[in-house]
């Protein structure tokens, strides 16, 4: 999952190594760039995730109101009446729309976003830009065990989807990669300083001989 900076790549590596690391029947990486609604990702399994599909819709806007929570989301067939309103309506939704025994949504939250158990800390805490989502369509034997799989897995996820996401805002980054890959290729930063100051004299004698 760190082999690649694109988020929409990190997302299926995610959702599909995760599923069977985790052996639930479905895993959904949702994510969320800044200023930006959240959208369904990747989900296990499938090659192209169906946006316009009911299910997928109301998956969207019940991680969209997990993610504004900030809090992991646990359905074990049993209703909760405790969970934040929107919360829990938008999860009544979603439930009609799929068979699922067991639901888990977990945001993931990078430290570099901040901390919100940090309470010296001056600059503002961002929600969570992501989140994963575990489905079981029979309850499984060890719930508790389910969702420890899914905290190692989440782990790992957290930094690989975080890195791949503030690359993507860089702005122009279609003529940083080029030349990044140009560095690599010379052998190093040195080495391609020396190469465009080479380039660049003889660049200079060349038009003045013109």
């Amino acid at each position: 999952i760190h082999g690649s900076l694109n988020p929409t790549e990190v997302a299926y590596h995610v959702a599909n190594e995760g599923r069977r690391l985790i052996e639930c029947d479905r895993l959904s990486v949702v994510l969320r760039p800044r200023n930006q609604p959240a959208s369904v990702e990747a989900v296990s399994g499938a090659d192209v995730v169906e946006r316009r599909s009911n299910q997928v819709q109301k998956l969207r806007a019940l991680s969209e109101h997990v993610l504004d929570w900030g809090e992991r989301l646990v359905f074990n067939g049993v209703r909760d009446d405790s969970l934040p309103p929107k919360v829990l309506k938008a999860l009544d939704e979603y439930i009609a729309e799929s068979p699922c025994r067991q639901l888990v949504i977990l945001p993931l939250r990078d430290l570099r976003d901040g901390d919100p158990k940090d309470k010296e800390r001056d600059t503002p805490v961002r929600p969570p830009r992501s989140a994963l989502v575990l489905e079981c369509y029979e309850a499984p034997l060890d719930p508790a065990q389910t969702i420890a799989r899914l905290e190692v897995v989440s782990r790992h996820a957290t930094s690989a989807l975080y890195n791949a996401m503030e690359l993507k805002r860089i702005p122009f980054r279609f003529l940083w990669s080029p030349l990044a890959y140009l560095q690599e290729g010379l052998g190093g930063r040195a080495r391609a300083i020396l190469f465009l100051v080479v380039a660049a004299f003889l660049l200079n004698v060349l038009l003045s001989r013109l």
